[in-house]
C-alpha cells in the first residue's frame, strides 16, 4: 500500500485525512470474483515490532466495498482506506497499514507494512511540490515536536549530515541550497562540500523555516620545516617551503624555551635565546573572515638576538 493526504470537505463534515491505497491486477480480480479485499490498520507504537495480520490485538479491518475511480496503474484496480476526523493532537502519530485478500477463509497479505502519520504525508507531499500548502502545513505544523538546526563546516569533497533535529523523526522538511557552488544538499539532508566558502541552507518544516550557514574548508596535510628566515626582526614563512594562502595573519610564539648551547654560523658562535619546537595553525579566510583552510605547521625554531629576532617573534606569512 501507499499512503497520501485525502482532501474532502463538505456542509456537515470535515472528511479530510489520510489515505492508505492498495493496488490488485484485474485479471484477478476478475477470476476471483468471490474474493474479499481490504485494509488492516493499527497505531504503530501499539503494534510495535509485530506482524500486522487479522489476529493482530488493537487491529482494524476496513473491507473493501468501493473501488476506486482514480487509477494509474494500467492492468490494476485500486481500493483505498481513509482515515478522517483524526485529532489535532494525533497528527504525528504513525499508523500501520497493509492490504489483503481473503478468498474463503484464507488471508493473502501484502508483503510490506505501510507506516505513516498524517504530518509526514503531508510534509512528504510539501517536498513534491504540493500546492496545497495552507492545509497540508497546517498537518505538518500541529505534528510537529521539535524542530532544530545548527551550522555546520565540512571539508571540501565531504558528505555530512545536516545538524537538525525532528520531532517525529517521520516528517520530511524541504532542504534548498542558497548556493550550490559551495554547498549541495539532498533532501535526506546530507551536504557536499562542493568549493570553498559559505553557502546559507534554507529548511522549510510546515510554516516553519530555519536558515543555517555551512562552512565548507580544506585541511591540508601537515608540514614540518626545520629552518628559520629571520627578516625584520619577524619570522618570515614566505621564505620557507610551506603553501602560502591569500590573507595575512600573525601569530605569536608563546611558551619559550630557552638553550644555553651555542650555534655555529658562517663561522661565527651565537648563543640562542630561544630554541624549540613549535606548532602552529594558520589557515586562509574568505572575504567574509570565515576560516576556509587550515593547516598545521610544526617549526624546529631558533632565534637570535644578534640577528634581531624578538623574544615573541610573530610570524607573518
Amino acid at each position: 500500500p501507499g499512503a497520501s493526504v485525502r482532501y474532502k470537505e463538505d456542509e456537515e463534515v470535515n472528511r479530510s485525512g489520510i489515505r492508505f491505497s492498495a493496488y490488485i491486477s484485474e485479471n484477478y480480480k476478475n477470476e476471483n470474483p468471490e474474493a474479499q479485499y481490504g485494509m488492516l490498520l493499527c497505531p504503530a507504537d501499539l503494534l510495535g515490532e509485530n506482524e500486522l495480520t487479522a489476529e493482530t490485538e488493537n487491529a482494524v479491518n476496513k473491507i473493501t466495498e468501493v473501488w476506486s475511480e482514480e487509477n494509474d496503474k494500467e492492468g490494476y484496480a485500486k481500493f483505498t482506506t481513509v482515515l478522517y476526523n483524526i485529532p489535532e493532537s494525533e497528527y504525528g502519530r504513525t499508523i500501520a497499514a497493509r492490504a489483503y485478500i481473503k478468498n474463503g477463509e484464507e488471508y493473502v497479505y501484502a508483503e510490506s507494512t505501510e507506516k505513516r502519520s498524517l504530518g509526514q504525508v503531508a510534509s512528504l507531499a510539501l517536498a513534491a511540490g504540493d500546492d496545497r500548502t495552507e492545509e497540508l502545513n497546517d498537518y505538518v505544523d500541529k505534528a510537529v515536536n521539535v524542530f532544530n538546526a545548527e551550522n555546520l563546516t565540512i571539508e571540501k569533497g565531504e558528505t555530512a549530515k545536516l545538524p537538525v533535529e525532528i520531532e517525529p523523526a517521520e516528517l520530511a522538511p524541504v532542504i534548498k541550497s542558497g548556493n550550490e557552488q559551495i554547498v549541495t544538499v539532498d533532501q535526506e539532508g546530507n551536504a557536499v562540500g562542493v568549493n570553498l566558502g559559505v553557502a546559507e541552507i534554507y529548511i522549510t518544516l510546515g510554516s516553519q523555516k530555519k536558515t543555517i550557514e555551512v562552512t565548507v574548508k580544506e585541511t591540508l596535510p601537515e608540514k614540518t620545516v626545520s629552518q628559520y628566515a629571520v627578516k625584520d626582526s619577524q619570522i618570515d614563512l614566505t621564505e620557507m617551503d610551506l603553501e602560502i594562502f591569500d590573507i595575512s595573519e600573525v601569530y605569536q610564539i608563546t611558551g619559550i624555551d630557552p638553550s644555553e648551547s651555542p650555534v655555529v654560523i658562517d663561522g661565527t658562535n651565537f648563543v640562542p635565546t630561544v630554541s624549540g619546537t613549535y606548532i602552529f595553525d594558520i589557515g586562509a579566510k574568505d572575504e567574509n573572515g570565515n576560516v576556509i583552510a587550515t593547516q598545521k605547521v610544526t617549526i624546529a625554531l631558533t632565534v637570535f638576538d644578534d640577528l634581531k629576532a624578538l623574544y615573541e617573534t610573530a610570524l607573518t606569512f
